[in-house]
C-alpha cells in the first residue's frame, strides 16, 4: 500500500516507521536508479515521522545500495527486512504451482506472473550470504523487541476430503 506522510506523522506516537516495500515509492525509485527523489522522499520522510528507518531487501544489490547510499546521506540507519512467501528454499516449486493456480494459469505458459526463487524464510548465515549487513540484521532484532504485539492461538486448516487431479503441462 501506498503512504500518506502528513497522515502518518499525525499518529506517528509510538510508532516504529520503515520507509517502505520494493513496490512502494522509495524502492521503485531506486530501482529506476534515481537517487536525487529517493533521498528528497527519505529526507521529506524524517522530518515527519519520529522514527524512521530505512528498509532494504534482496530484491536487487543495485537497488539495495541505493537506498543504503541515501540512508547514509540522510543519517538514517537502514533495517533488514526478507520479503517472505514461502517458508523453506526447497518450497519454492510449490508456492510456484500456488501462484500459478490462483491466477488460472499454466506452469509452461510464456510470460506468466513468477516469483523470484529466493522468498523464503532466510537464517541469519543465508541473509548474510545475501549482502545483508550484520547490522542491518541486528537493527530489525532490535526493532522486533520493541513490538508489542499479540496474535491469538490459529487452529489448524481443516480440509474436508477430495479427490484432485493434478495436470502439469
Amino acid at each position: 500500500p501506498s503512504h500518506d506522510t502528513p497522515g502518518m506523522a499525525a499518529h506517528s506516537d509510538g510508532l516504529i516507521f520503515l520507509s517502505g516495500c520494493f513496490g512502494d515509492g522509495i524502492p521503485h525509485r531506486a530501482w529506476k536508479k534515481n537517487p536525487e527523489l529517493v533521498l528528497g522522499e527519505l529526507l521529506k520522510m524524517k522530518r515527519a515521522l519520529p522514527e524512521l528507518y530505512v528498509e532494504v531487501q534482496r530484491i536487487n544489490d543495485e537497488e539495495r545500495e541505493v537506498m543504503r547510499a541515501a540512508a547514509a546521506v540522510a543519517g538514517l540507519k537502514c533495517v533488514a527486512t526478507i520479503d517472505c512467501h514461502y517458508p523453506r528454499r526447497e518450497d519454492y516449486p510449490a508456492e510456484d504451482l500456488a501462484l500459478c493456480i490462483g491466477n488460472k494459469s499454466m506452469m509452461g505458459a510464456v510470460g506468466r506472473m513468477q516469483l523470484t526463487d529466493n522468498l523464503w524464510m532466510m537464517s541469519e548465515k543465508e541473509a548474510l550470504e545475501y549482502g545483508f549487513t550484520p547490522d542491518e540484521l541486528s537493527l530489525a532484532d532490535q526493532i522486533l523487541g520493541e513490538c508489542n504485539v499479540e496474535l491469538p492461538q490459529l487452529q489448524p486448516l481443516q480440509i474436508p476430503h477430495a479427490r484432485l487431479r493434478l495436470i502439469v503441462t
